[in-house]
């Protein structure tokens, strides 16, 4: 099944690591799923955007932080 509700998915992710109950994705989900539908389309200002980008860096980087590489 695909989600594209950040919130569920936020919480999904807290049941195997309460790391990810800190994220805040302020305004975000909003555009992770409303932007899907042409008629409901929102466009962030400059500041929202880089906000926004700042916000999906730091989850790279926490999801990345937990993966674990076999190198063998």
């Amino acid at each position: 099944m695909k989600i594209h509700d950040l919130t569920r998915l936020r919480k999904s992710c807290a049941k195997f690591d309460s790391d990810f109950a800190d994220i805040n994705f302020k305004d975000l989900n909003a555009y992770a799923v409303e932007a899907r539908y042409p008629d409901n389309f929102l466009a962030p200002d400059l500041s929202e955007a880089k906000e926004y980008l700042q916000i999906a860096e730091a989850v790279k980087e926490l999801v990345r932080s937990k993966i674990i590489f076999d190198t063998k």
